[in-house]
């Protein structure tokens, strides 16, 4: 069953599930000014609020390959326009009830598998800038002695590296596979769940809208 319905221009609307969960009811309520909401009563404030609990929490979305804090920055900029904009207390228990509603375990996976991606990421630039240095060093035309007091050639040091990166890099495309492979079987659990639980009173899960 639907209780956040986001578009992809984060545009949301209030479902009348949506107030059957206390965190999110709590976010409603709330009386809020925008400038384009000049008394609060359109609620826009609490919907760009609710799109933010969304896509903070979910592992749909424009933003689902984000890490957290670049996720947080994008949506302060795209949603309020303002990039020290930052959520008070009702929205973080928004952003965890989502979370503890939308997990499975495939999902959990999935998570997993989108941190392993920037980390590989971070692994992969940071080893281009060390053969890139070493080949401005000239590191290839030197040697060291190791821990054995053998003399390692400076061509041997750069081989590993470059062998280390060749490692990560095929890692990647099997890690996005099963990225891919996941969050269509998250999707088929959702609907399956949505089909399950559709018209009654009962909240367990997210739909994928």
């Amino acid at each position: 069953m639907r209780l956040l319905k986001v578009t992809e221009d984060l545009k949301i609307e209030i479902l009348p599930e949506t107030l059957l969960i206390p965190e999110f009811k709590n976010i409603v309520k709330r009386t809020k000014k925008c400038k384009e909401d000049h008394d609060g009563r359109q609620k826009l404030m609490a919907k760009k609020e609710l799109a933010y609990v969304f896509h903070m929490a979910s592992t749909e979305g424009p933003y689902a390959s984000y890490t957290l804090f670049d996720r947080h920055i994008q949506l302060a900029n795209d949603l309020f326009e303002d990039h020290t904009w930052q959520p008070d207390e009702e929205v973080k228990a928004g952003v965890e009830r989502f979370k503890d509603l939308n997990q499975t375990p495939s999902s959990q996976a999935l998570n997993t598998i989108i941190n392993a991606l920037h980390k590989s990421n971070k692994i992969v630039d940071a080893l281009i800038n060390q053969i890139e240095q070493d080949l401005t060093d000239e590191k290839h035309k030197s040697g060291i002695n190791n821990k054995k007091g053998q003399i390692v050639s400076g061509v041997e040091l750069m081989l590993n590296d470059l062998q280390a990166l060749l490692k990560v890099a095929n890692e990647i495309p099997k890690s996005i596979d099963q990225y891919e492979k996941l969050d269509e079987k998250i999707l088929k659990e959702k609907q399956a769940k949505a089909s399950k639980y559709r018209g009654s009173a009962e909240i367990n899960e997210f739909e994928r809208s």
